[in-house]
């Protein structure tokens, strides 16, 4: 898996965010940890994760897992 910096940026979030709260972070969350991008550009980042295997996620509400 190879994934570019931002997405590792996210990856680290989220790992940071289910350890502190025990549950996955929300869009928008993720959003402000990252400077301020919308939610439309931190779904984009969640699916080409999802592609190269890093994380995986339903519709469900806050359902986002890390698979490394």
């Amino acid at each position: 898996m190879n994934l570019t910096t931002r997405q590792l940026q996210v990856l680290t979030f989220l790992r940071h965010h289910l350890a502190t709260f025990g549950l996955a972070p929300t869009y928008a969350e993720i959003g402000t940890a990252l400077g301020g991008i919308s939610r439309g550009n931190v779904k984009s980042l969640l699916d080409e994760m999802k592609a190269k295997g890093a994380i995986s996620f339903s519709r469900k509400f806050r359902s986002i897992e890390i698979l490394e």
